[in-house]
């Protein structure tokens, strides 16, 4: 799997720390069929994990999927987290969300 001489060289394991286990089954199961299923109750973690390994594709999905659940519970911590992991659209939409 590993060519150079890291630490996962030699351990022939990556450890993917920080995040929850769901979360990184789900990134893992996404790298290898460019699907999974993104929970929102995890959502910010879904945007963090996808940025940290720069997964464009993977952040767009979970862009589209706060997009779609956008309301009132959720607007204000899906605009700090559009702002925090940059996601345009997300951005522009809960903003105007929270507007109204």
């Amino acid at each position: 799997m590993f060519e150079t001489q890291m630490i996962e060289y030699f351990g022939n394991q990556v450890r993917i720390e920080g995040f929850s286990e769901p979360v990184v089954r789900g990134m893992l199961e996404f790298i290898y069929t460019d699907s999974t299923k993104i929970s929102l109750e995890y959502a910010e973690e879904w945007l963090r994990i996808a940025d940290m390994y720069e997964l464009k594709k993977l952040k767009t999905l979970v862009e589209s999927v706060l997009i779609a659940n956008l309301d009132v519970k959720n607007a204000i911590d899906a605009f700090r987290w559009s702002v925090l992991y940059k996601t345009t659209k997300l951005r522009t939409l809960a903003a105007t969300f929270i507007k109204r």
